[in-house]
């Protein structure tokens, strides 16, 4: 499980070029609308030409040419990681569960950390736990697609992705211990305190510094709610403050991004 600290107010240039891209939902964004929007935060040209170029290097954004005009969307690759980071708002429905569980197994060779660190990695953003060593498990669901998503890991002859039967069920208290849950539930309420406190600035910031706001404060909630493994209520503990978390999260983007639409709606518009 990944850790969070939500009071961490430091936010990677990357991270804010893929939040701005995501939060406001354009198809794309000129070059010169990313330079706007990243200046209040001190992004000089040059660091936002090499952020993007390194983006652009990992296969998260493309570029489109018209003539000498570029602009930047999300690749495959990005669209990818944002449909995961955008199923930590909504907590899934798991009426219909079938009590399977996804598995993967792996055996990578010692020398190979490199390879086994990939995999722990990839495995945890998708909210998989070690249940036992090689052997990393999360419920099933239908809407999950991790088939698709795993794609790499089914490539690969040191792991095999299973569709589990669990004959002895894991319980809550094994959840708990396994997702973490009492650490998570901590988190949780910190990022909760963050947004009830930034509730007595907003009314008195302008468009732009609640764009500020919304990007830097809205980044950390959103790392927050990354760690949420989603799991079906059965296995949560009673004081579970996941669902109030999101829906507060929601709430408040919806208003800081009416707050700031003066200021981000002028440099979007007249792009286009």
């Amino acid at each position: 499980m990944i850790e969070i600290n939500v009071t961490c107010g430091i936010m990677k240039n990357t991270d804010l070029i893929f939040g701005i891209m995501a939060s406001l939902g354009q198809a794309s964004y000129s070059g010169q609308s990313l330079r706007e929007l990243t200046r209040p935060f001190g992004v000089s040209e040059s660091s936002l030409r090499t952020n993007l170029s390194r983006m652009v290097q990992k296969r998260i954004i493309e570029t489109c040419r018209n003539g000498r005009q570029v602009s930047y969307s999300f690749a495959a690759k990005g669209e990818s990681i944002r449909s995961n980071i955008a199923k930590g708002f909504k907590s899934p429905d798991w009426e219909d569960w079938d009590e399977t569980w996804w598995g993967v197994l792996f055996s990578v060779p010692e020398i190979d950390k490199e390879q086994r660190h990939r995999i722990r990695t990839l495995l945890g953003v998708y909210r998989f736990v070690p249940l036992y060593a090689g052997i990393w498990i999360c419920p099933a669901h239908q809407d999950d697609e991790i088939e698709e998503r795993f794609s790499s890991i089914r490539m690969n002859p040191h792991c095999r992705l299973v569709r589990l039967q669990m004959l002895d069920l894991i319980s809550r208290k094994d959840a708990t211990r396994l997702w973490k849950l009492d650490q998570v539930n901590s988190t949780f309420s910190a990022a909760l305190n963050h947004l009830y406190k930034s509730d007595k600035e907003i009314k008195v910031l302008s468009p732009e510094s609640a764009f500020v706001m919304h990007m830097k404060l809205g980044e950390q909630i959103v790392n927050a709610l990354a760690v949420d493994p989603l799991l079906p209520a059965a296995f949560l503990p009673d004081d579970w403050l996941g669902d109030r978390l999101k829906t507060s999260f929601n709430e408040w983007s919806r208003m800081m991004q009416a707050k700031s639409e003066s200021f981000w709606g002028n440099i979007i518009y007249q792009s286009i």
